[in-house]
């Protein structure tokens, strides 16, 4: 995990400063009230806060707000991991940037765990270990040391997913109910809980 860390991080510092690339436009269509975000993070933690990063890290420090239709409004982003955002932004003086990448980071660390175990239910030792690498070296993995949800959405998403294999359905439950927190598509989880609780007690429909 902290190899990896390091190998993205390089991969940003290079690809930013030695590609010559185009100026970042990734700013120029949020509300005038918000770009003022992207100033405030030093210059080496940018890589990781983009986009909908500023939305998510202003929920975090101010909440929801609602405008007119035709207006900004954040209130489509999911609240677990703006709010998991504010409470480690408490323990360390309130730098919500820094709070952010430290959330994305421990989702991740603790989904290699969860991973981990989960592929060992079915897998040999090096083949779960296996499953943990492919998942960080996959191109878009920069997303879960980015402040987006998707570490923690896929966090809450295996966690479930591996307490169900282990018939511990209480803390299936709350792993799935955090996902559905996190983003909108995770409330597909209950279905897939659903058929995995059906499966373990051998629930035939035809049978009825």
């Amino acid at each position: 995990f902290a190899a990896w860390r390091i190998i993205i991080w390089l991969i940003a510092f290079i690809g930013k400063g030695r590609f010559f690339l185009l100026k970042d436009q990734a700013y120029g269509w949020v509300a005038n009230s918000e770009q003022s975000w992207i100033a405030k993070i030093p210059s080496f933690l940018r890589y990781w806060a983009r986009w909908d990063s500023g939305w998510y890290i202003g929920i975090a420090e101010r909440g929801y707000f609602w405008n007119s239709p035709n207006d900004w409004s954040n209130v489509v982003f999911f609240p677990l991991y703006p709010q998991l955002i504010r409470l480690i932004a408490y323990l360390i003086d309130n730098k919500y940037f820094i709070a952010g990448i430290i959330a994305s980071s421990l989702a991740t660390l603790l989904t290699c765990f969860y991973l981990y175990r989960l592929a060992k239910l079915e897998l040999d030792k090096k083949s779960a270990l296996r499953s943990v690498l492919y998942l960080l070296i996959f191109p878009t993995s920069i997303f879960l040391a980015s402040i987006y949800t998707e570490s923690l959405f896929i966090l809450t998403a295996i966690a479930s997913l591996y307490h169900a294999r282990r018939n511990q359905w209480y803390a299936a439950s709350i792993w799935g109910f955090l996902t559905a927190l996190t983003r909108p598509a995770g409330i597909i989880i209950l279905g897939v809980l659903l058929i995995e609780y059906f499966e373990q007690r051998k629930f035939n429909p035809l049978k009825v």
